[in-house]
């Protein structure tokens, strides 16, 4: 009798939108207006990898260097969806635009090294209100 058992030999690899596709492999790119509601979804972030069973399950979440650039945004483990958790009345124009690494993270019950993780930098920019108004205009 053969037993076969996959060991966790595979980085989680980011996959990017067929509009981001350029950028493919160096950074995420995304947009929210100015005057957006607290839990807007920005983007959602996902990965995969090659290897099965608990090697294959993923989780992610948000670093920055900045703790003030940090707490404009969270994401959510499971589903890489990203949202900003405040308002951006107040947000500094040195922060801008947002710059934040996305880590994703595989085997995340294992025990500790045993995992591994893949980061991709996510730029956020406001969204320019123009486009927003010809966008609109357009619809009519």
């Amino acid at each position: 009798m053969v037993r076969v058992v996959d060991e966790n030999d595979n980085k989680p690899e980011f996959l990017f939108p067929d509009h981001q596709r350029i950028a493919r492999g160096k950074k995420f790119y995304s947009a929210i207006s100015e005057d957006a509601q607290i839990s807007t979804s920005v983007m959602q972030i996902r990965a995969e990898d090659q290897d099965s069973g608990l090697y294959h399950e993923i989780v992610y979440e948000i670093v920055s260097d900045n703790p003030l650039t940090r707490s404009y945004f969270t994401i959510d483990k499971n589903s890489g969806i990203v949202s900003n958790t405040k308002t951006f009345d107040d947000v500094s124009p040195t922060l801008l635009p947002f710059r934040l690494t996305v880590t994703a993270k595989d085997n995340p019950k294992g025990a500790p090294g045993s995992s591994h993780v893949s980061k991709i930098p996510l730029i956020v920019r406001f969204q320019m209100l123009i486009f927003s108004m010809l966008h609109l205009t357009s619809l009519f």
